[in-house]
């Protein structure tokens, strides 16, 4: 594991006080029942929690219960749910987690429906799925010097908040891959759920990071496609008004659907997940707002010897399919203090992206001139826009420095050069404006 020392965060509660907060596990308290732990709602000063008692004698096969403890602390992402505390008393094991309010997506999808409450509309399907990819690019690529493979990815494991916030939840058959592994994998004992697990691994024993991805491609095809009749999959608001953009959404849907459900081999990254549902929801939006979200630029018939010299713009060493998935991710950016993106081209020699001109230059050609009071303000612009980039898109801008802080002619300050991405891995051309961890 990355690291043997409890996150402060995470405290231990006493059998007493679980107790007291389930009134003694009382049946009425029971939030949920599975085969190896029961779910209680519980109270605890003053606020309601979710306290998950392991069964005594059970034959789950995942991490230890001082194990998961471990790594539910090093956990923390806006779509995982978070452990408050644990207990380990007089042989009970008990953990104690925030309480999303909101049940679970499968009761959205086949229980809740039936208590007249609305069903879920496409774009919001939509943003779920891209929240369990987030969690599960996280557990993959951002934690230590591993992955956690959570091994039991499934619609009724996945909760919702009030803001339909989607947090995956059940860590109790996770395992950790140690990078170092040469192999990447491990062998195991078949344990997960049925109709979601990885036939792969069903048959072979062997548990790697794509035995999470068939999971996650057959969540996708229980939200996207639970009703026979195809039409069903989109919001019944849709019907009679089907726009190409929700068209166009549906096809990339169901194209990386069908990629995390082939062999392991052929199973895209999560990264390639996540960016093509991120486009997929940009794309269905913007046929609202009459816009092409991702407009081409080759229509403005610049000679390709003037767009080089206009744009002496470091391009690294990204890949087309690279490029795309930034095109998507920044496309969906809208914040006054981001710069936003108006267009790309793609030629067999260069990508280019088109962002809005910043008059001003940026704060590294002008910070000697500025005033303290001046400087102040462009400090909270920028925070401001890593607020949103970190907060509400879950980003990582991963190369911020003062060349890349615009300043524009109204005076506003906009963080650019958006190459951001969830990956932990860095550029080392970049080192000197990262933090020594």
């Amino acid at each position: 594991m990355a690291s043997s020392s409890t996150n402060q965060s995470c405290r231990i509660c006493s059998l007493k006080e679980n107790k007291s907060a389930t009134k003694n596990f009382r049946d009425d308290r029971i939030l949920g029942k599975g085969g190896f732990a029961t779910v209680y709602l519980g109270i605890i000063n003053g606020e309601k929690v979710a306290v998950k008692q392991l069964i005594k004698v059970s034959s789950q096969k995942g991490m230890g219960f001082d194990e998961e403890i471990q790594a539910l602390t090093q956990i923390k992402h806006r779509n995982i749910v978070s452990l408050i505390g644990y207990c380990n008393k007089d042989g009970e094991k008990i953990l104690v987690y925030e309480y999303i309010d909101n049940h679970t997506l499968n009761d959205h999808l086949h229980k809740r429906l039936r208590d007249g409450h609305s069903e879920l509309s496409w774009d919001q399907r939509l943003t779920i799925l891209i929240g369990v990819a987030r969690a599960l690019y996280h557990l993959h690529y951002c934690i230590g010097i591993g992955s956690f493979i959570h091994r039991d990815v499934k619609s009724s494991n996945i909760l919702l908040d009030k803001n339909l916030v989607a947090k995956v939840a059940d860590f109790g058959l996770a395992k950790y891959v140690s990078f170092d592994d040469e192999l990447s994998h491990i062998i195991t004992d078949g344990k997960g759920t049925f109709g979601y697990m990885d036939p792969y691994y069903i048959y072979t024993g062997k548990l790697t990071k794509d035995s999470d991805k068939y999971s996650f491609g057959m969540v996708m095809l229980e939200v996207l496609g639970k009703k026979k009749e195809a039409m069903d999959i989109l919001d019944p608001v849709f019907h009679g008004n089907i726009t190409e953009g929700r068209l166009k959404a549906v096809d990339i849907c169901c194209d990386i659907c069908k990629k995390c459900l082939l062999p392991p081999k052929e199973r895209p990254e999560m990264s390639l997940v996540l960016a093509q549902l991120e486009l997929a929801l940009h794309t269905s939006d913007s046929d609202s707002e009459n816009v092409n979200p991702m407009p081409a630029i080759a229509h403005l018939a610049i000679p390709h010897s003037d767009l080089k010299e206009m744009t002496p713009i470091d391009s690294g060493s990204r890949g087309k399919r690279d490029f795309l998935a930034q095109v998507a991710t920044v496309s969906s950016l809208n914040n006054k203090n981001v710069v936003k993106l108006h267009g790309y081209r793609m030629t067999t020699e260069f990508d280019y992206y088109m962002y809005e001109f910043a008059s001003k230059k940026s704060l590294h050609c002008i910070i000697q001139g500025l005033s303290w009071g001046r400087r102040f303000k462009i400090a909270i612009d920028i925070a401001k826009g890593l607020s949103y980039i970190h907060d509400e898109k879950d980003l990582i801008h991963r190369n911020l420095k003062s060349s890349n802080v615009l300043i524009f002619e109204d005076g506003t300050t906009k963080i650019a050069d958006l190459y951001i991405t969830n990956l932990c891995a860095c550029n080392p051309k970049f080192q000197i404006y990262h933090p020594p961890e």
